[in-house]
């Protein structure tokens, strides 16, 4: 599909999901899960943007000040790439898996070479507990910090249930965004969404920036923006002349947009560590196409679709 001009600016990107989505098109996802992540979403998002999964971007800008603005740069070079695939291959080889690759790749600490350091932070960002952020601490041969292991349960080892780190599924999972074609101008920020400039981008008409902050009122899961900072980076934006996006649990009233309920569009775990499980997103223009609401046809009201165990997925394979 044609890019049709489109700049697609993500903010506070993260594993980049609807980057993915909208670059790759509907099979491609990040290669790892991530709390706050969109896979659920992205595609609902696209739609209310009046975008297409897959029809890609003449420009991307991926800003995250946290480890996946570090990670992003292999991640869109061939090369390094390349080797992290090769790396998570000789684990398989070698029998590692589960917690004793976890353990190892922890007491090891980060690797100086940049795509084995790639494979190293997607392992232990595959499996540690409730998909929470894993911080590669600054200097060579640093430490990583997690929140430790995802250790299946006995009900789900009964269940046939498989160890969430598998290096030949990672390695697949992969290839697969390896395999998109990111446009050559791909611009990786390090730093705060705050301190993005509208005008260093080049911001158009054919601009659609997409702000996806840790919640407010939840447990947050990466660097924080306040809800202020928040409506003054869209406004920036909005005035700039960009088509502006904010994804929240709860609709963003300062602004005064127009609001879309994606909750209908989840499926899988909750967002974060939270009861709520709504899923807004505040515009600032209507939106394209809205998100059919599932119906129970006997009991006439919303169902929310169903949720799967999070401790675990059934196969190697990942839940996508």
């Amino acid at each position: 599909m044609a890019a049709d001009g489109i700049t697609w600016v993500d903010l506070c990107a993260g594993a980049g999901a609807v980057a993915c989505r909208l670059v790759g098109g509907p099979g491609i996802d990040p290669p790892v899960t991530y709390q706050g992540g969109k896979r659920k979403y992205a595609s609902a998002i696209l739609a209310a943007l009046g975008l297409r999964p897959g029809q890609g971007a003449d420009r991307v800008v991926l800003c995250d000040p946290g480890t996946w603005g570090r990670a992003w740069g292999p991640m869109l070079n061939p090369s390094e790439t390349r080797t992290a695939i090769q790396t998570m291959r000789e684990w398989a080889a070698d029998g590692l898996e589960g917690r004793a690759l976890f353990e190892s790749i922890v007491a090891e600490g980060q690797d100086e070479d940049a795509g084995r350091w790639l494979a190293q932070f997607l392992a232990l960002q595959d499996c540690v507990v409730g998909g929470t952020p894993v911080v590669a601490l600054p200097g060579v041969g640093a430490r990583w910090r997690t929140h430790g292991y995802a250790a299946l349960s006995p009900a789900a080892i009964a269940k046939g249930f498989k160890q969430r780190l598998n290096p030949s599924a990672l390695a697949r999972r992969l290839s697969r965004v390896a395999s998109v074609s990111w446009p050559a101008s791909t611009l990786v920020l390090r730093h705060s969404a705050a301190e993005v400039d509208p005008a260093a981008i080049g911001v158009d008409g054919r601009t659609f920036v997409y702000i996806d902050p840790p919640y407010a009122g939840t447990t947050g899961y990466g660097p924080t923006l306040t809800r202020a900072e928040v409506v003054d980076i869209a406004r920036r934006f909005d005035a700039a002349g960009a088509v502006v996006a904010v994804s929240e649990g709860e609709p963003v009233d300062e602004l005064g947009w127009p609001v879309v309920d994606l909750t209908a569009a989840h499926s899988g775990q909750p967002r974060t560590f939270t009861k709520s499980r709504s899923e807004y997103l505040t515009m600032n223009r209507p939106p394209a196409r809205l998100v059919p609401v599932q119906v129970d046809l006997f009991a006439m009201e919303p169902t929310p679709p169903a949720q799967s165990d999070p401790a675990a997925t059934p196969d190697d394979s990942f839940p996508w």
